[in-house]
């Protein structure tokens, strides 16, 4: 649906409610007309007529339709209680029936982040969402190597600032400083009022023993965000030589685009 054209959705939406209203005043089907208004009812509020956060991720969701699935039971049950032959019955259950037998099937997919995103990056190989979020069950789980992997393709898929700074994030866990250094400077070119990262290169530069463009940087960090509690520590750190191990790496919590 993504690059679907616009116009086209549009148009069928209308060609479907126009025929839908056709049948209900021609045939007087306007139980099956009351099911159709009650499925876009539950959709209307995320078709982007309104904006919410998580368009800027992907204007499409299975989560979307939850309350919409409301009219196909609605459908299934009206077209029972108006079947005539048995046969019609029959097939219903059987319909159920898949359905359920589907829907046990996707239990497994669901069962935790690993199995959720291994299975949306392998269908969506170009979602960087998913290979961030894959990227983040694996650090969690103390697999560097892959965690470092994933978000590399996150941040090469997006270039936004939050996926170079995961990125920069784990190259630090991994001591390859210049990496870090990189990819903090990637986030910054990204996003060159994201505090965090000027923060984050400066933790990066400390490491790599470049202390004057660590204090540079987190100078930077504190005229962007006056009382950043986090440059602030990292600073007094460096400024009293104690030990860099120390130092800390700030995730950022929302992207900067």
């Amino acid at each position: 649906l993504h690059h679907f054209p616009f116009y086209l959705t549009c148009s069928a939406v209308l060609f479907l409610t126009a025929f839908l209203t056709w049948l209900a005043v021609r045939w007087k089907w306007r139980s099956l007309y009351a099911i159709y208004l009650i499925f876009i009812a539950g959709l209307f509020p995320v078709l982007g007529t309104t904006p919410f956060i998580f368009q800027h991720i992907s204007t499409v969701a299975d989560r979307y339709v939850y309350v919409s699935m409301l009219a196909p039971a609605i459908a299934m049950a009206w077209f029972l209680n108006h079947s005539q032959k048995k046969w019609q019955a029959l097939s219903a259950m059987a319909l159920i029936l898949v359905l359920m037998i589907r829907s046990h099937t996707q239990v497994p997919i669901w069962e935790n982040n690993l199995s959720l995103f291994t299975h949306s990056l392998k269908h969506n190989p170009n979602s960087w969402l998913a290979a961030n979020n894959l990227g983040t069950t694996y650090e969690h789980l103390k697999d560097y190597e892959m965690a470092f992997a994933l978000y590399k393709r996150a941040a090469e898929l997006s270039n936004i600032a939050s996926a170079w700074n995961n990125y920069g994030a784990v190259a630090v866990k991994k001591h390859d400083y210049q990496t870090a250094i990189d990819a903090f400077s990637r986030a910054l070119s990204a996003s060159n009022h994201a505090h965090w990262a000027h923060a984050n290169l400066a933790t990066a530069y400390a490491y790599s023993g470049k202390k004057q463009k660590a204090r540079e940087n987190y100078k930077r960090a504190l005229e962007i965000f006056p009382g950043f509690s986090f440059a602030e520590k990292n600073l007094r750190i460096l400024e009293k030589n104690l030990p860099l191990s120390e130092l800390r790496i700030q995730r950022s919590s929302q992207e900067d685009g």
